[in-house]
């Protein structure tokens, strides 16, 4: 029995990661801290790279040749004056947007530097040796131990009047300003382990985690299991809130996020498109964006969960998805290359093909009517109809016009239009029960008998389009030729959409624009990343998507039918599928979109993407008059 029910996808999931890695400029794959000061900036420290301001388009590279106290840097700070610390393995570096000032701790010898904080007007180091202070003169020793074993200070923490010290001992509580021991809790205390690695702070407690025994909370008295089900071995090697969601950077599993609000775990690994499974920093910007550095695969950034893939390991019948459509009870329907459907109903993916009572065929359309038949249209098998838990063929021998279908479409009055590349077009049509055809055909009202596209705008009216011989529009049934092919430039209709005024084509050369009340022809001018289109389709906010060979386009348009933004999706943005397959795209009842590709079905939710209102922050570095820098021209010091 084919079921169908409500659709709730919740596999092969995508994360849209995009990587900066060498390629990109940056010094050092091995990314410890990532920064982004108040200018907008966003500075990454590296192991052996120095550090590295990026600008959002460039990476500008500081090393121990421009000063730097050493390259192998753990952390990065920017103090209230904007000047921008830098923690390294023998010490200090200041950078006030000129030069570097550089501190020793010890004078006897080097001390790793691990994490900083600001409280009031002291800056509080963490270190290899302790705890320093640093009042703008001088550098102080306020929390250190008489023991001869390493003393590790790793994370720092500001609540109320109180600062949290993470160490290899324990997490200590201290007053501020004063720096008096409060009290330190251990292992005893209820920590899961003495060694404190990092720390953030809610507005209820601290979260704090250890060096391998994942996290926990700490109200303010006593410490609880985090409730989080993270892998008990976790090295959690920073913390930080972002959007009510907790995320983890961990040395082996990746990162995680934890919505504190629903207690839903994410996990982001290599299989979700991150670069390495060791994340050492997570940094949040001015406008909403997640930055993980990670320990040999440079920066990655995170942009949301947009996509969700599917593929044959998912239990999709196969890899090569030629259609897609959503039926009236919600379920999905994919079309595929060698098992015939796949149905994705209610957390289930069911695959019907010879072995289930159909064919393992390659199904090019599916539609449905408003009796909830289900129509699919086969490459080489003729029609098909799903009615009473069963298949019903009708092929060439029942008078349709072909047996290779490129595409079908349904008409509210229960008509089934059908486009072939080896006989025309066929109007099936309900007669009390049963089915009749009405052909057309090549010579008599088509200039070809292969049709490529259809769209069924109304009741009456069904555009389409052909492989090399034009655009044309039946009302009833009668056949106009809207454009030849020349009017076309002997190009191949893919898919067409009509939209208010326009008649949109992706075709073999681009996109093309059918304005019906000039009945002009318009090649749309737009900077996609390739003008082979196969697909086309709009979402609910009407905006178009364009599939090709290199990923999806997504193209907002204005009224008069011009583009004014285009947004590419590829790999690196989450699209896994890449090539797109000719007409296989839907827009569901939610307003999900749906693509079929070579490599899977992926969905595409447009109403989880948010538009930034956040101005950017603008920094001139260096104005020139008259080919000199501003302030060596006399012009410089005119008042």
């Amino acid at each position: 029995m084919l079921c169908i029910g409500l659709v709730q996808l919740a596999y092969g999931q995508q994360t849209n990661f995009k990587s900066f890695g060498l390629e990109e400029g940056l010094p050092q794959s091995q990314v410890f801290d990532v920064l982004q000061d108040s200018r907008g900036f966003l500075w990454v420290g590296t192991r052996g790279g120095g550090i590295a301001r990026f600008d959002g388009q460039t990476f500008k590279v500081f090393n121990t040749r421009q000063g730097l106290i050493n390259n192998f840097v753990n952390c990065l700070f920017e103090d209230n004056a904007g000047d921008i610390w830098v923690g390294t393995r023998t010490g200090l570096s200041r950078f006030n947007g000129m030069e570097f000032s550089n501190y020793h701790l010890r004078e006897e010898g080097d001390a790793k530097v691990f994490c900083m904080l600001q409280v009031d007007t002291f800056l509080l180091i963490g270190s290899s040796n302790g705890l320093y202070q640093f009042d703008g003169q001088a550098f102080r020793q306020v929390l250190s131990n008489s023991e001869t074993e390493i003393f590790y200070v790793t994370a720092l923490e500001q609540k109320g009047n109180e600062v949290y010290v993470g160490t290899n001992r324990g997490l200590y509580v201290l007053e501020t300003l004063t720096w008096k021991e409060k009290k330190r809790y251990q292992k005893r205390d209820g920590l899961p382990d003495n060694y404190v690695q990092s720390l953030e702070s809610d507005s209820a407690g601290i979260w704090v985690g250890t060096y391998g025994k994942g996290i926990a909370y700490f109200n303010g008295t006593s410490f609880a299991k985090s409730g989080i089900p993270l892998p008990s071995t976790v090295i959690a090697y920073d913390i930080e809130i972002v959007d009510n969601q907790l995320w983890i950077a961990t040395q082996a599993f990746g990162a995680f996020g934890y919505d504190l609000e629903r207690k839903k775990l994410s996990h982001y690994a290599l299989k979700n498109g991150l670069t390495n499974n060791h994340v050492r920093s997570i940094e949040k910007d001015h406008w909403g964006n997640v930055w993980l550095g990670t320990s040999g695969g440079g920066l990655n950034l995170f942009a949301g969960q947009y996509f969700q893939h599917l593929t044959e390991k998912e239990g999709l019948g196969d890899n090569y998805v030629y259609s897609v459509f959503e039926t009236y009870e919600g379920a999905i329907i994919a079309g595929t290359g060698k098992k015939g459907i796949t149905i994705i109903d209610s957390n289930n993916v069911v695959v019907y093909g010879r072995d289930s009572g159909y064919a393992n065929v390659k199904v090019k359309a599916i539609c449905q009517t408003r009796d909830s038949t289900i129509w699919l249209g086969s490459e080489g098998g003729g029609l098909t109809y799903y009615k009473n838990d069963t298949f019903q063929w009708i092929t060439t021998f029942d008078g349709l016009c072909g047996n290779y279908i490129k595409d079908i479409e349904c008409t509210p009055d229960g008509r089934v239009w059908v486009a072939t590349l080896d006989g025309g077009m066929s109007e099936v049509i309900p007669v009390k029960g049963a089915f009749k055809i009405k052909n057309y055909r090549y010579l008599t009202q088509l200039p070809s008998n292969r049709i490529t596209a259809l769209d069924a705008y109304r009741k009456n009216e069904v555009w389409f389009g052909t492989e090399s011989k034009g655009l044309g529009v039946i009302r009833s049934g009668k056949v106009t030729m809207l454009l030849d092919e020349a009017g076309l430039n002997y190009q191949s209709i893919r898919a067409l959409r009509r939209e208010d005024n326009f008649v949109w084509m992706a075709t073999s050369d681009g996109l093309m624009r059918y304005d019906v009340k000039t009945k002009s022809i318009e090649q749309v001018t737009a900077d996609l990343k390739s003008s082979n289109l196969y697909l086309l389709e709009f979402d609910q906010q009407n905006r178009m998507y364009v599939g090709h060979e290199r990923g999806l386009e997504k193209l907002t348009v204005n009224e008069t039918g011009d583009v004014i933004e285009v947004e590419f999706y590829g790999s690196s943005e989450g699209f896994q599928g890449i090539e797109t397959c000719q007409n296989a795209s839907h827009c569901d009842a939610q307003g999900n979109m749906w693509f079929g590709t070579i490599n899977g079905l992926t969905s595409y939710n447009p109403n989880m993407v948010q538009s930034n209102t956040t101005r950017p922050k603008i920094w001139l570095e260096k104005v020139d008059l008259f080919y000199e820098s501003l302030e060596q021209n006399t012009y410089g010091f005119e008042p």
